[in-house]
């Protein structure tokens, strides 16, 4: 091997353009949960538009303007009725717009394309907010940012250098088992970390982080399914160096499902909910 071989990936322009927008969004991301509140809604609903008009451009490009606006009505609606403490209506008005969207896109067939990107994409939002509002929600939300952050750096770090044995390369060509191992490796041994630094088990949140690396890697090759099955390479071009605002957050999306589900089933463990 050349000098320098195994570091060739991260010598490259594109690599530097990722890493720059890696860094302006952490710290928007960031600012956002610090702040927590207003700040942390507003951001969120930023991010959910994003993500809904990127999932209806690659999954209903002949829509028109009417999936949008139902899209953004059911972002704004859903969101102000968690932020003011109405969640049964906020869960009410959620699978309502599940069930208008998908009656609307069925005129063109395939309904379930609606429904899913909706429930999928607000679903983890709202409760995102909700954890964040909990006791401990600042610690619980800066675990799950780190963790996921930590596993997607891993995965493509390690991925990048060593290569070798494809992941699944019907769905995801360029995954690895390698990367597989070191997004799991390094989200694990973040969340020790941050564990320890918060004072709470290492091994509570070791084996919560354990599982939310093996879930965001789920969820990546989750979207990178449904990227092939529209027939799209990214799922936007928002973000330079990593496509849209759905292939940045996929993994993020599935973990926040999962790890509010656990605190659900076990609010002894990792906190109330």
């Amino acid at each position: 091997m050349k000098s320098g071989g195994l570091f060739r990936p991260f010598q490259s322009r594109s690599f530097v353009v990722r890493v720059i927008s890696a860094v302006v969004l952490v710290v928007i991301a960031l600012a956002a949960v610090f702040q927590g509140g207003l700040l942390f809604i507003i951001v969120s609903w930023l991010f959910g538009l994003a993500m809904l008009l990127e999932w209806k451009n690659i999954s209903d490009p002949k829509g028109g303007i009417l999936p949008d606006i139902l899209n953004g009505a059911a972002l704004t609606f859903t969101l102000t009725f968690v932020a003011i403490g109405q969640i049964t209506m906020a869960g009410i008005l959620l699978f309502s717009f599940v069930v208008i969207n998908c009656l609307e896109r069925a005129r063109r067939g395939s309904a379930w394309r609606s429904g899913f990107g909706l429930l999928y994409i607000l679903l983890p939002l709202l409760l995102l907010i909700l954890l964040r509002d909990q006791s401990g929600g600042l610690a619980l939300v800066l675990f799950i940012f780190v963790v996921v952050w930590a596993a997607d750096s891993g995965a493509y770090i390690l991925g990048s250098m060593i290569r070798g044995p494809k992941l699944w390369p019907e769905i995801s060509p360029n995954k690895t088992w390698s990367g597989f191992f070191g997004g799991v490796a390094l989200g694990t041994i973040s969340g020790v970390a941050l564990a320890i630094l918060f004072g709470n088990s290492p091994i509570d949140f070791g084996g919560l982080a354990f599982v939310l690396t093996i879930v965001a890697s789920g969820g990546d090759l989750l979207i990178s399914r449904m990227k092939r099955h529209f027939g799209v390479k990214d799922t936007g071009d928002t973000i330079p160096g990593h496509g849209g605002v759905i292939d940045r957050m996929d993994a993020f999306l599935a973990s926040v499902l999962v790890c509010s589900a656990l605190i659900y089933e076990f609010p002894g463990v990792w906190g109330s909910f």
